[in-house]
């Protein structure tokens, strides 16, 4: 038995070879009627036969060449797979710029790569940004930072520092440098000064002890006055007095022959040093038992050093200090070599 489909009009005969083939009358009042239908007509009153799918949570597994029914969703939906073709999408965008986050890793190739978002603050300061056109700012109470060419006058407002190390070529003209000078070059030429200087001393300046012109002029005695009161008064330096104390040395060891004084140095005059027997001498300063705390030289070494012959000696004398001690409150000591007598004078004054 064979069966075949014949299209008639509005309704579908079905012709099976072996039996009789069923009249269109027949058709049209048969259970059949109404599943071929023309386009556009009416949904009114038109029956089918139902077509039939699965409803599964996830897509089912097919396998090539078999049969299966259509897939829905849990909700209804047919499942169509779009992933081949390019989409349409309709609607409005809620911004013109849609935001992007996560991480992009991108390759510009050869070309340049725009990125677009905020840069960290590392990001920032790695190169300078490049500011232009006109700004206008309002820093409020605290500073207002401007990066950015500065007009000629701006630059010129206020001192620019410099620092590190320039190397410039003036070529045939002038070089003009702005910044600190060292010690060096500051003393390397003279500096000159000119105008007005208007200082203020605060409130250290005595200014009834400051003389004029005027005033050092009439205090300037002439030379050859003979009374006091007709002089200008010369304080001397403590090392250019004149010594107005002595000390008589006789010994046959080494002596302390000056005691120290707290805060002063000694000052010595004349020495005149005479041994009755060949050996050397020093003098000292120091403090302790025979000068040997610091002990310092003064004339010869820190032993007896000056080698003096049997009846013989040294002598220096002149009207103001020509050797001191060097340390405040240090004795004076007279060292010898041997056990002759030595015998003399020291000229000195303490200050």
């Amino acid at each position: 038995m064979k069966t075949r489909l014949i299209g008639a009009g509005a309704a579908l005969i079905v012709a099976i070879t072996g039996l009789p083939l069923a009249t269109e009358a027949q058709v049209a009042t048969s259970p059949m009627t109404g599943l071929v239908v023309p386009q556009g007509a009416s949904t009114t009153g038109q029956s089918g036969v139902l077509i039939y799918g699965t409803v599964t949570a996830v897509a089912p597994t097919y396998t090539t060449a078999q049969t299966h029914p259509l897939s829905l969703t849990l909700v209804g939906g047919l499942r169509v797979d779009g992933s081949g073709v390019t989409q349409p999408v309709s609607g409005t965008f809620w911004q013109a710029t849609q935001p992007v986050s996560g991480t992009v890793t991108a390759n510009a190739g050869t070309g340049t790569l725009a990125v677009s978002g905020p840069l960290t603050d590392t990001q920032l300061r790695a190169t300078p940004v490049p500011v232009s056109g006109t700004v206008t700012a309002n820093a409020g109470t605290g500073t207002l930072a401007v990066s950015g060419p500065l007009t000629d006058t701006q630059l010129r407002a206020t001192p620019v520092p410099v620092s590190g190390t320039v190397t410039a070529n003036a070529g045939i003209g002038t070089l003009a440098v702005s910044g600190p000078l060292t010690d060096a070059q500051l003393r390397a030429t003279a500096v000159p000064i000119s105008g007005t200087v208007t200082a203020n001393a605060g409130t250290n300046l005595n200014t009834s002890a400051l003389f004029t012109e005027a005033t050092f002029t009439t205090r300037v005695n002439t030379q050859g006055q003979k009374t006091m009161a007709a002089s200008t008064p010369v304080v001397l330096a403590s090392d250019q007095l004149t010594c107005t104390s002595k000390v008589a040395i006789s010994q046959t060891a080494s002596a302390q022959v000056l005691a120290g004084v707290a805060s002063q140095r000694i000052y010595i005059c004349a020495v005149i040093l005479i041994t009755a027997a060949d050996q050397s001498v020093s003098l000292v300063e120091g403090t302790g038992s025979v000068c040997a705390t610091g002990i310092a030289a003064v004339m010869g070494g820190t032993t007896a050093s000056m080698a003096l012959v049997a009846n013989g000696g040294l002598s220096s004398v002149a009207a103001f200090p020509w050797l001191s001690t060097a340390t405040n409150a240090n004795a004076l000591c007279v060292l010898q070599s041997s056990t002759g007598n030595v015998s003399g004078v020291i000229t000195y004054r303490q200050g």
